[in-house]
């Protein structure tokens, strides 16, 4: 197991939500300094990515299969590559992380760091200088290799507006705007917009569906997890958003609430089990409720979320029970007649 410095979050459990988490401690006492790094993945150099795999003791074959991997990759636009990693894999991100581990390192010797892959961001005290940490910063890449673009490097201090994980954190300290506000409505509407298209070319419903349950929701639900209590009204509107294009989409003859239902109600209830980030909201705040722990918050979510689920499925069961003595009842008043 390669060992990551722990202000490395790409690789952790939940580290989109911890990071946020973070970022929104930082900022109540610290300016936000975001580094822009120049090509960070197409450059990373493979003589010293080899050395930081020897490093971690990573074993010789996967090493080696690992240079292989890269030494074959291949431009039609520049021919045979010399330099850099694929992008946005899972085995990229985890080269990119071990490549600047020494430099994550070093930085959080003097500042607060919090590091996805390669969105990186300073915490800096008043009396830190931002020259001075993006010449130090610079400095430390360009070690291994990585220049930083100061010019598109932001700083909170200089009344730049940064978006860090899909948060919007303004230049007065500890203050940032909601992610449904900044990305989330917006990037779920479009993903409905693409998906209409689909099903008006004539795509399967049940892909349709898949696509909804596993890109439509999830687009939409995580900012539950991290947003602040005042926004669970404007994330059940965009859960009646949902019900209603589901129920446009597929011309159903019943009411949006029923739709809403088969949304989150429980497979065993016969529906889909998503995790609508209105109905569920109170439940995904609770990580919320243990900010030095976000492991522990989601595992009382976890709890939460599966109380929901079992109660929601013996309540379905309960009135089938019902349903089923009634017309038993019906049967037997039928045969006495």
């Amino acid at each position: 197991m390669i060992d990551l410095d722990p202000h490395q979050y790409a690789m952790q459990k939940q580290s989109m939500v911890k990071c946020v988490i973070k970022a929104r401690k930082m900022h109540e006492t610290k300016h936000l300094l975001k580094l822009d790094i120049q090509a960070a993945f197409s450059s990373i150099n493979w003589e010293y990515l080899e050395y930081a795999l020897k490093l971690a003791a990573v074993p010789l074959n996967i090493i080696q299969y690992i240079m292989s991997m890269l030494e074959l990759r291949y431009s039609r636009a520049t021919g045979q590559l010399k330099c850099g990693s694929g992008q946005g894999d899972c085995l990229s991100s985890l080269l990119f992380s071990l490549y600047i581990n020494t430099v994550i390192q070093k930085l959080s010797e003097t500042y607060d760091v919090i590091a996805y892959c390669d969105d990186i961001l300073l915490g800096l005290d008043t009396d830190q200088s931002d020259e001075l940490a993006l010449n130090s910063a610079d400095a430390e890449f360009r070690n291994i290799g990585l220049t930083l673009k100061q010019a598109k490097c932001q700083s909170t201090r200089k009344g730049h507006k940064i978006n860090f994980m899909g948060v919007e954190f303004e230049p007065q300290l500890g203050t940032s705007k909601a992610i449904i506000d900044t990305s989330i409505s917006e990037k779920a509407k479009k993903v409905m917009e693409n998906l209409k298209r689909l099903h008006q070319n004539k795509v399967n419903n049940h892909v349709i569906l898949k696509f909804i349950q596993y890109i439509l929701v999830p687009k939409a639900n995580w900012g539950a997890f991290i947003d602040l209590s005042d926004s669970k009204s404007k994330y059940e509107i965009l859960d009646q958003q949902i019900a209603e294009y589901v129920k446009e989409l597929f011309g159903v003859e019943c009411t949006t609430q029923r739709i809403y239902e088969f949304l989150y109600n429980p497979h065993d209830a016969q529906g889909l089990q998503l995790l609508m980030p209105g109905q569920a909201f109170d439940t995904q705040q609770l990580v919320m409720s243990c900010p030095n722990d976000v492991d522990q918050g989601f595992e009382q979510y976890h709890n939460k979320r599966k109380e929901f689920i079992d109660n929601a499925t013996k309540k379905f069961e309960a009135n089938l029970t019902i349903q089923a003595d009634r017309a038993q009842e019906y049967s037997n008043t039928l045969v006495l007649q």
